[in-house]
């Protein structure tokens, strides 16, 4: 059956009858049309594509059940409509965005940097935790219980070269860990600020 010789009324008629083709036709003479319309409105041929295929898709699911008595109207006006809850769901996202913005700024600042402190110990313990055990063990003796060199070389039986090595080594290998994560945070707390 040659479709592009159909009228609207005897494919919309083809449509209820579940007939693929005819539908396949409406959206070939159709598609083009709604989608220029859509996008002079929204300006973004994502969300105009999205929105097109939508009004097709709900043509093909309702194909039964609609009323269809001027196709070209009715798609139009799916547009339309389509279009208009487009903007409305963005001015709701933005309503709810900016009451957010005012009522929470501050509880989302310290969530913020709770979050950050919080993610700075795991990377301080995961850094610890690599260094070999001795290491490990003068490191928390000297930054975690606060002895000095000379109270952790006595405790351990080693000389106090030998502890500020282990500190020295220690020390370097947090730096490591640390370089990647203070740039992380620069970037979170700038984003945060500026926005």
């Amino acid at each position: 059956m040659e479709c592009r010789l159909l009228s609207d009324k005897v494919l919309v008629k083809l449509l209820k009858a579940d007939n693929e083709t005819a539908f396949k036709e409406v959206y070939n003479r159709y598609w083009n049309p709604l989608y220029k319309k859509t996008y002079n409105k929204i300006r973004r041929h994502d969300i105009a594509e999205e929105i097109v295929q939508n009004v097709f898709v709900k043509l093909w699911e309702k194909r039964t059940t609609s009323a269809i008595l001027h196709l070209e109207n009715y798609l139009q006006t799916a547009v339309k409509y389509q279009v208009i809850n487009h903007f409305k769901s963005l001015l709701i996202k933005e309503k709810y965005i900016n009451s957010l913005k005012e009522k929470n700024f501050e509880t989302e600042d310290a969530a913020a940097t709770k979050f950050l402190v919080d993610d700075l110990n795991l990377i301080i313990n995961k850094a610890i935790h690599e260094l070999p055990e001795k290491t490990q063990m003068i490191f928390n003796l000297s930054r975690s219980e606060n002895y000095s060199v000379k109270q952790i070389s006595e405790s351990m039986h080693l000389s106090e070269k030998a502890v500020e090595y282990h500190i020295t080594k220690s020390l370097a290998r947090l730096r490591l860990h640390l370089k990647e994560i203070v740039s992380l945070m620069i970037v979170v707390i700038l984003t945060s600020f500026f926005y």
